[in-house]
């Protein structure tokens, strides 16, 4: 889950494959993004609020650009993996996704190419 910028989005992803937009004056859902085929466990706004990345399991991770949400501006699909997060990097050129292995998936976010991966051990 997470809040919009200003705070009027909220956005989760569930077991039903879907990711809601709440509506955080109302308390309601007021969009609902359709595209993963497997659970969505992690929904995340970039800085600006525009772009929202969703990532669930056998490696579903979607970009979307919330002024066209029916339409992802990329899927990426990393089979057999679940990815539990999320994150933009802080200058927005690139976005970290984690795997339930411990694997850390690191992206272009204007390209969406794969720039590097990573097994993250206990102790180093």
């Amino acid at each position: 889950m997470d809040y919009s910028l200003d705070g009027n989005l909220l956005a989760s992803g569930g077991p039903d494959k879907s990711v809601l937009l709440w509506d955080h004056k109302k308390g309601s859902p007021s969009i609902r993004i359709n595209g993963h085929k497997y659970k969505v466990y992690c929904a995340r706004f970039n800085e600006t609020s525009k772009l929202l990345g969703t990532c669930g399991e056998q490696g579903e991770l979607f970009v979307w650009d919330l002024a066209k949400p029916n339409q992802p501006l990329a899927k990426i699909q990393k089979s057999n993996l679940i990815l539990y997060d999320f994150r933009w990097s802080g200058n927005q050129e690139a976005f970290f996704v984690t795997t339930l292995g411990s694997e850390l998936l690191a992206y272009n976010s204007k390209t969406f190419a794969h720039l590097s991966s990573d097994v993250v051990t206990p102790g180093e």
